[in-house]
């Protein structure tokens, strides 16, 4: 959602992947208002960061959310 309907920020979001991914780097991480996001080699953790308590993380796939973060980057593209 902090990413928005900018399609730099996709973009910067799916390099980022990529460089995880591709271990240029070994890990990745942004804190938006609501969320910490942190990206590591074979998945990704989601964050919620706006309870008084912190929560659990939520685990994915790094290729699942590359591809959501690829079709989010599309849907903003095609709304231009």
């Amino acid at each position: 959602i902090d990413i928005q309907k900018n399609a730099q920020w996709a973009e910067e979001l799916l390099q980022k992947t990529r460089e995880v991914k591709s271990a240029r780097i070994s890990s990745w991480e942004r804190i938006g208002n609501a969320y910490w996001l942190r990206l590591f080699p074979d998945q990704v953790e989601i964050e919620e960061d706006y309870a008084e308590e912190p929560g659990e993380a939520v685990k994915i796939s790094i290729n699942d959310f590359e591809a959501a973060a690829a079709a989010w980057q599309e849907f903003v593209r095609q709304q231009a």
